[in-house]
């Protein structure tokens, strides 16, 4: 029980390092509703609930979906009652197809790149 709530703290350390820190060197700005957002996700794909998310224009949903799947499929192996031989499809539906386009430019993100194991813990 300790190294799952180990595994889910670095998670969300995670996520603040990555809007904190990765995402503003590459010129986006901190939205402090869109980590929130993302943590709240995140929370809820582990923990397998059901959430209904909603998030007004510029808050920047998008992003914040796409890193709270990316760490659910990274630490998911290691939170509570997840199967290791367990392979969680993500999908992502929108309303339209620019968004979709527009997902498709911002990574170019397959399978291969949810593969890695999270680090140990020291």
């Amino acid at each position: 029980m300790y190294y799952i709530k180990e595994y889910l703290k670095r998670a969300h350390r995670e996520i603040d390092t990555i809007f904190r820190v990765l995402f503003p060197e590459h010129g986006m700005a901190v939205r402090e509703e869109q980590i929130m957002l993302c943590h709240e996700m995140l929370d809820n794909l582990l923990g397998r609930n059901i959430a209904l998310c909603d998030a007004g224009v510029g808050i920047g949903k998008t992003y914040a979906y796409l890193v709270a799947c990316v760490l659910m499929r990274k630490y998911s192996l290691l939170a509570e009652g997840c199967s290791p031989y367990e392979q969680r499809p993500v999908v992502i539906s929108t309303s339209s197809i620019t968004l979709q386009k527009a997902m498709l430019m911002c990574g170019k993100v397959t399978s291969k790149d949810f593969d890695r194991q999270p680090p140990a813990i020291p």
